[in-house]
């Protein structure tokens, strides 16, 4: 009788224990979420989200949601620092992307470098994603600017015309950042397939040109008739934001490479010309 009281009495603290634990326990929810659209890259169809979650335990979730994704593989995903136009290195490794589901779920509250990340600061960091084919493979398959490289819905675009080569024809154009740089894009056609072009803007208008050098762009690519470049200073360390392109008294200039500067493949006035 003695054994069967004491086991009553095991048993009614273990409940009681129990139910105190489950009551106590702080379940994890999501209090903040933002989310950015990753674009493709390098001919390849991969496209979706990266939708990034502020939980109420001090962590933080990535969400990734993609399409187009190779059904037999699994795709490396990471958080770099600095923007995907001037690339930079890796800073967060993320769960590799399922090919089958485009799905990827990854919860951290550290760096790879064991340095502690807050949600705000992530949403703060001079930071990009990119999605790679494969672990062996470098190549980026999607890629989206994050925080403060966030691109807005300012856009300026600019017609560039031929000049000593006929048919090459396109724009160029300027979108803000949330820190006020600003990505610049080229879109030409008919350059010679191939080549690499570097690309500059000048001061003063064309009919007066040539000018002193502003800024030097990434080189433009023969085949594709792109390039991407962040702007945030000029070649002299002064900045140069967006909203000072709006107004810049200056032209862009392509050239047909670093040695043939006088040939010019495109030119077209920007800001106040």
């Amino acid at each position: 009788m003695e054994i069967l009281k004491k086991i009553s009495i095991l048993f009614s603290i273990f409940i009681v224990f129990s139910s105190c634990t489950k009551d106590d326990v702080e379940e994890n929810v999501e209090i903040a979420s933002k989310t950015y659209q990753l674009q493709s890259a390098n001919g390849y169809s991969v496209s979706g989200t990266a939708r990034f979650i502020n939980n109420s335990n001090g962590t933080i979730s990535v969400e990734l949601n993609l399409t187009g994704t190779p059904s037999n593989a699994m795709l490396p995903a990471y958080i770099h620092s600095n923007t995907a136009a001037e690339t930079g290195p890796i800073s967060i490794s993320l769960v590799p992307a399922s090919g089958a589901s485009g799905e990827s779920f990854t919860t951290f509250n550290t760096k790879d470098d064991g340095t502690q990340i807050s949600y705000q600061q992530l949403l703060n960091m001079d930071g990009y994603l990119t999605v790679r084919v494969d672990s062996n493979n470098s190549q980026i398959v999607a890629y989206v600017d994050i925080g403060q490289n966030e691109l807005t819905q300012n856009t300026t675009s600019y017609t560039l015309q031929e000049v000593d080569l006929d048919g090459v024809s396109g724009n160029i154009t300027f979108t803000e950042r949330i820190n006020g740089e600003a990505l610049a894009v080229f879109n030409l056609s008919n350059l010679p397939s191939g080549g690499s072009h570097p690309a500059y803007i000048y001061s003063g208008d064309l009919a007066n040109a040539p000018g002193s050098l502003i800024y030097a762009f990434n080189n433009i690519d023969g085949t594709t008739g792109k390039s991407f470049s962040n702007i945030a200073e000029d070649e002299n360390g002064n900045p140069l934001l967006y909203q000072d392109l709006l107004t810049i008294d200056a032209y862009v200039d392509v050239v047909l490479s670093e040695t043939t500067t006088n040939y010019h493949l495109a030119q077209g006035n920007i800001g106040s010309n």
